[in-house]
């Protein structure tokens, strides 16, 4: 699976903030907003898709997890049934030495890494604004 990190600053300040909502509520939205970022970047990576096997475009997924000090959002290829899609998109994406690459999961994130994050910034803005207005900052 292609993989990268963003860096966002403030965000140890942010989840300081995020204590004053009871913890699973902050937990939420913090998923949310990376749930509604990661779909950015499966959107583009299924337009993006090699087109021969429809099984790999709709195998595209995001899924979110997190722990108590980090969220962590995956986009790939999801494996739905044995053998199909998941067991050569990394063929596609990396290519061979008998067959061309054809990648769709990097370019992806290259397209729209910078929308998935300002869509986290436009998520929780408002969140951040509420807890501000309740503690008069």
């Amino acid at each position: 699976m292609v993989s990268a990190n963003f860096e966002i600053e403030g965000l140890d300040e942010l989840a300081g903030k995020f204590d004053e909502l009871s913890a699973k509520m902050g937990r939420a939205v913090l998923r949310n907003a990376f749930r509604k970022a990661g779909r950015v970047i499966e959107k583009e990576a299924r337009l993006l898709a090699p087109k021969d096997d429809r099984d790999l475009e709709r195998g595209i997924g995001t899924s979110v997890s997190s722990k108590p000090e980090e969220v962590t959002v995956d986009v790939g290829v999801r494996l739905r049934r044995p053998g199909a899609p998941a067991r050569y998109y990394g063929f596609q994406e990396l290519g061979t030495a008998h067959h061309a690459a054809h990648p769709f999961l990097r370019p992806a994130l290259d397209n729209k890494g910078a929308e998935a994050v300002r869509v986290i910034a436009s998520e929780l803005v408002p969140e951040i604004r509420k807890i501000a207005a309740k503690h008069g900052l």
